[in-house]
């Protein structure tokens, strides 16, 4: 008796145990993808009558391991991953399921474009050349950034009637597996003008500051001072030693795009004047009037 009892007492405690551990297993959605899609995984891991499952561990198969319930996740690279969650409820049981080959990802179509014809003036013709996957399933859609679009593999020129920076955006579709892939650079479109602010006139000895007024971007300079110096600096002082008339030249250039231009700046130098007056009489008794009179620029 005292032996059977003991059968039934074991066998009632394995399987108690046995019911308490969790049973793994998960879903996901969508099962077959683009790179750069979410996946969605979603537990149904059952807890068996057991306490509640505590640790959830995800192996997604590319390197990538986290411990949301139901996690997404982005699969960076084409090919076929197999998938394994692990489960562990309060009482450190533990199960898992392993999904062999379980999402496939698709490849995105390369895509990419070059540039011809930037220039420095506007309106500017620009020319695209695609350098994207090519073939019967692939589509095309251009987006030239100034209102001009186009679907053909490599479009007609496009002219760019003002200055400023336009993003050019590129999006190749492979209809046979329904992965896209987008490319934007940006083009600058420049109108360059080289511009000099400064006064018109100023005075024999006493500095005068030259201010660079070109357009957005110059990043060099050389100054001329009409033969009497030079500088490089972006808006220098500088003094002239005799009166006259002086035409001071800049050319600036923006080297990152190449363009450049040339401005001129005409200034009036004049006589430093020296200031003078006479006081009448210089020695008198208080109280007394003294006639005080201005005598600058009298010879």
């Amino acid at each position: 008796m005292i032996r059977i009892l003991s059968v039934f007492l074991f066998t009632s405690v394995f399987s108690t145990v046995f019911a308490q551990a969790p049973t793994a297993n998960f879903t996901a959605l969508p099962l077959s993808a683009c790179v750069g899609t979410a996946i969605n995984f979603t537990s149904t891991s059952v807890t068996n009558g057991g306490p509640a499952i505590t640790q959830y561990s995800w192996n997604f198969g590319d390197g990538v391991t986290v411990t949301n319930q139901n996690p997404s996740h982005i699969y960076t690279t084409p090919g076929t991953f197999t998938v394994t969650l692990v489960v562990t409820n309060a009482n450190g049981a533990v199960d898992s399921e392993i999904k062999n080959n379980y999402i496939t990802i698709l490849p995105a179509p390369n895509v990419g474009f070059n540039v011809s014809g930037l220039g420095c003036t506007v309106p500017l013709t620009v020319g695209f050349t695609n350098t994207s996957s090519s073939g019967a399933n692939f589509t095309y859609a251009w987006n030239f950034g100034n209102g001009q679009n186009s679907n053909q593999q490599n479009p007609a020129n496009v002219t760019y009637n003002a200055a400023g920076s336009y993003g050019v955006q590129l999006t190749v579709t492979n209809t046979t597996t329904g992965c896209a892939a987008s490319f934007t650079d940006s083009i600058v479109v420049s109108n360059f003008q080289a511009g000099i602010t400064a006064p018109s006139t100023g005075c024999v000895g006493s500095p005068v500051i030259f201010q660079d007024n070109s357009t957005a971007g110059a990043n060099q300079w050389s100054w001329s001072f009409a033969g009497q110096g030079n500088s490089q600096q972006q808006n220098p002082s500088f003094t002239f030693n005799a009166p006259g008339v002086y035409n001071v030249t800049l050319q600036a250039q923006n080297t990152g795009s190449g363009c450049s231009g040339n401005a001129q700046h005409q200034i009036t130098i004049q006589n430093s004047i020296t200031p003078s007056f006479t006081a009448n009489p210089l020695t008198n008794c208080a109280p007394s009037n003294v006639t005080f009179t201005n005598t600058t620029g009298v010879a």
